[in-house]
């Protein structure tokens, strides 16, 4: 059986694969992890290039042990806020603030340069009217051998 696939569909089905990847680490993160409040202990700032930025140091508590990370940069947290906080029980360093800003948006941003080479590739290389073809050999349970239980 053959399916011909224009660049169209072939661009959205690359694109949903690139977001379903990227999103679907975190969501395994999300599902595998533990989910406590944290307590903001301290707001640094740092100037840069585009001025003043604002990241707070925030704390929480995993086998009676503090562990302190920084959450994304200019977020409207006061000192002794406290917020959701997820992370592995078997790596706490690596917790993550838990809302939009925290799980989301760095791998919605970190998506834009793959969808950008697909894009280019796409629309660069392919015209309009190219069809991709693509066979698909149809699957039959008849063939598949089950084993025999042991006596």
């Amino acid at each position: 059986m053959t399916h011909y696939l224009t660049r169209i569909k072939l661009y959205l089905f690359g694109t949903l694969l690139i977001l379903f990847v990227m999103l679907g680490i975190r969501f395994v993160y999300i599902k595998t992890g533990t989910i406590t409040s944290g307590k903001v202990l301290r707001i640094y700032e740092t100037r840069g290039t585009r001025g003043t930025m604002s990241i707070p140091l925030i704390g929480f508590y995993h086998n009676s042990e503090q562990y302190v990370f920084s959450g994304s940069a200019n977020v409207p947290l006061h000192v002794g806020d406290h917020v959701p906080v997820v992370y592995h029980p078997s790596d706490p360093d690596n917790a993550l603030v838990y809302n939009f800003d925290g799980v989301w948006l760095g791998p919605l941003i970190y998506s834009i340069f793959p969808l950008l080479i697909l894009t280019a590739v796409l629309f660069s290389f392919f015209k309009r009217d190219d069809l991709l073809a693509v066979r698909f050999k149809p699957f039959s349970i008849k063939k598949l051998k089950l084993a025999e239980p042991d006596e």
